[in-house]
């Protein structure tokens, strides 16, 4: 008899709530289910522990998740086009708001990483021992890797940032896109070869895994430097906009929000969010990314320990300065749901 199993399973641990990605797969009989069941459960609970890990503690991450022989992989990438870059800072932002999807379940499972702003994939092989996983392979492409034919080019720019008239929804249908194309890589694979199975093999030879991880690399080190740009730029646009930026998060934080912005501009969904985040967390969010356009700036907030939601600020030029003009969620679940 056969077995469906709908892997969008949502985790309610000691560490919190992870909803993690993944379509369907075919158990052979219901021990089988049993066993698959337990070691998934163990799996995510592994991968979500080493994603937070690396934002809290790089270096102990490393070494608890990672096996020796993969974990100069993690460092490989202070050289260029990352020189100069502590690889801490680079991986602690990838993977503050980075989404989980477990794929291959059939026979070798996968975990990918996925992060929408600089729209590019981690890919996570891992091994078992005595109970314990450890990651023993890993790679890094950019979104096109998966998401596009081999006949057609891969672009540098995320896919989000293309089509930036709908700015919201082209970041929701990027985030269920991704997320969808890059566990159906995998989807059919019918042996432990998934390197092969990904278009992953030979990097040698393989231009176009080697166009996409230059690209990947190019991405994450270009949203880091958007961050910085926010968090440390004199110029005085950017001053205004993290001013208003920093007020927004102390009305969170304070929980004056309701009292300080009209209905208008807060969506109908912030609400239900904010209410159930400990509002001491918002002392550390974080600015994942701006945007600027003709009339403003969009600012993107993801709270730690809250990967799955984050808050868009939209702020509109007034007066020689910036006003809040909308604030809004964008919740990665939903997204991946309706997509």
């Amino acid at each position: 008899m056969i077995y469906k199993q709908w892997v969008f399973l949502m985790l309610f641990l000691c560490m919190g709530f992870y909803p993690v990605y993944g379509e369907e797969a075919e158990i052979e009989d219901h021990a089988s289910n049993q066993r698959t069941s337990l070691y998934l459960r163990d799996l995510i609970t592994y991968a979500a522990g080493f994603r937070d890990g690396i934002v809290t503690n790089y270096s102990e991450s490393l070494d608890y998740y990672v096996s020796p022989d993969i974990a100069p992989w993690f460092d490989e990438f202070k050289n260029t086009p990352w020189a100069g870059i502590a690889p801490e800072i680079l991986w602690q932002r990838f993977f503050l708001d980075s989404q989980i999807v477990v794929t291959n379940i059939k026979n070798r499972p996968l975990v990918i990483y996925y992060s929408v702003w600089p729209d590019v994939y981690i890919i996570t092989a891992w091994q078992e021992k005595e109970g314990k996983f450890k990651i023993n392979d890993a790679e890094i492409v950019s979104g096109d890797f998966f998401r596009i034919p081999q006949s057609e080019q891969i672009q540098a720019t995320p896919l989000w940032s293309r089509s930036t008239r709908y700015l919201l929804s082209s970041i929701e249908n990027s985030i269920s896109v991704s997320l969808k194309k890059g566990d159906r890589a995998f989807l059919n694979n019918k042996s432990r070869a998934w390197r092969s199975a990904g278009g992953l093999e030979d990097a040698v030879d393989n231009r176009r895994l080697r166009k996409s991880r230059s690209v990947a690399r190019e991405n994450v080190l270009s949203n880091l430097t958007n961050i910085y740009n926010f968090y440390y730029s004199k110029q005085n646009n950017v001053e205004n906009v993290r001013s208003v930026v920093y007020e927004v998060q102390s009305a969170f934080y304070l929980d004056l929000w309701d009292s300080l912005y009209d209905e208008d501009v807060v969506g109908k969904q912030v609400e239900k969010y904010v209410n159930g985040i400990d509002k001491e967390f918002f002392l550390d969010a974080r600015v994942v990314a701006t945007v600027t356009h003709a009339k403003g700036v969009w600012a993107f907030i993801t709270i730690k320990g809250y990967p799955q939601i984050s808050l868009s600020i939209q702020l509109l030029l007034d007066k020689g300065g910036y006003k809040v003009n909308k604030i809004d969620v964008i919740d990665y679940t939903r997204a991946y749901s309706n997509g």
